[in-house]
């Protein structure tokens, strides 16, 4: 188990890790200045859509977030704000309250330019083990322009078909 863990964790970084320096968005959040007022601008529109779209399920409110012709890097979701919305409202059938704060809590939240990074950790029940769990962590990277989100990545990878 432990090896299966770790393979995928590291397959996972090392993803994640080739997916920023190949778009040099790497280069763009490293550095440690402090966050400026449009850092934390972009920061409140990201929460926000992952509270009120995600969270939410709710894939109307997207119009608010996204910009029509965001580029998706996630491999299962199409690009453009009506394919985010088609993907989705196939699995979101009614809009859940809208909560406060974000569910779970970010580990970590950076705003840096005009990106925006959002790591979750996940607990969930251990495949090989039923008696235990173990954790993993997600990400989500926004790019925003002028007050909407134009560009995401995620550690999603392709879903089989469906049968």
């Amino acid at each position: 188990m432990n090896k299966i863990v770790r393979w995928t964790a590291t397959a996972s970084a090392a993803a994640v890790a080739l997916c920023l320096m190949q778009t040099n968005v790497f280069a763009q959040l490293s550095g440690g200045a402090p966050s400026s007022a449009q850092e934390k601008a972009n920061e409140k529109i990201v929460v926000d859509f992952e509270r009120e779209v995600l969270q939410a399920h709710n894939v109307q409110a997207a119009t608010k977030y996204y910009a029509p012709d965001i580029i998706q890097h996630n491999p299962n979701v199409p690009s453009g704000l009506h394919g985010f919305q088609d993907f989705f409202s196939r699995i979101w059938k009614e809009p859940k309250p809208v909560e406060a704060q974000l569910n779970p809590m970010p580990e970590a939240l950076i705003a840096k330019g005009d990106l925006v990074l959002v790591m979750t950790k996940h607990t969930g029940p251990d495949p090989t083990d039923a008696a235990k769990t173990y954790d993993s962590f997600w990400f989500d990277l926004f790019r925003v322009k002028d007050g909407k989100i134009v560009e995401h990545w995620d550690n999603a990878m392709k879903n089989p078909p469906r049968p």
